[in-house]
């Protein structure tokens, strides 16, 4: 169960001095660590999970689960580094891939439940909205994108996002979320199209976008 519909920061173009690489051999744990970092003070988690369960170890523990499962399912995650350090991360899944049967969703929540209670519906019932809202044609879609808050402006987002679209072959069209203006604007220039609006709970929307077989490679 994927649960979060993270904010990227909003990046400059990219730097020479941001390695990407995919994930082979890094710790979940440490990329969870990072993830959680960067969504600490974000609207979303703080709607979803409350201040108070939104803690730096309960969101470690979170997105251990859900990086976990995205990796149980085939997913791809692409990791950026500056100076060998970790500083972000993008999780993609293929056009063909697993979206998690109804028994693993199930196992996830529970373990959600233990984290943070109640809030684990609330989070759970925004997950449903979003991936009913996601197009029935295959497409690759980006699940996640974050960076280290101290990196902003260095390029560490648009790195992985054109890193991420390099794999789209024969004109493959691409899928994502935009949770504000700041990161909408990074979307569309490359080549992401507004496609709709989710509300995911009252006052609290989301953007659909959707990036055309037809665009450019960047």
């Amino acid at each position: 169960m994927r649960l979060f519909f993270e904010e990227p920061l909003v990046s400059t173009d990219n730097r020479p001095d941001v390695d990407i690489r995919e994930r082979t051999d890094e710790p979940v744990r440490d990329i969870a660590r990072l993830v959680g970092t960067a969504f600490a003070d974000e609207t979303f988690t703080r709607l979803a999970l409350g201040k108070r369960a939104a803690s730096q170890d309960n969101l470690t523990r979170l997105f251990e689960l859900q990086l976990t499962d995205h990796l149980s399912r085939g997913g791809l995650i692409d990791l950026a580094y500056l100076e060998g350090e970790l500083v972000g991360a993008a999780l993609w899944e293929r056009p063909d891939g697993d979206r998690g049967s109804l028994k693993s969703v199930l196992s996830q929540a529970v373990d959600y439940l233990r984290l943070v209670r109640w809030r684990a519906l609330r989070s759970f019932v925004g997950q449903l909205k979003t991936d009913f809202a996601r197009p029935n044609r295959k497409h690759w879609y980006m699940h996640l994108l974050a960076a280290d808050p101290s990196t902003q402006g260095k390029g560490v987002g648009s790195s992985l996002l054109r890193r991420g679209l390099q794999r789209l072959k024969g004109g493959e069209p691409a899928y994502l979320e935009s949770s504000n203006d700041g990161t909408t604007r990074l979307y569309e220039k490359f080549d992401f199209l507004t496609a709709g609006r989710i509300r995911l709970w009252p006052g609290y929307e989301i953007g659909r976008m959707w990036r055309p077989a037809s665009a450019s490679q960047r």
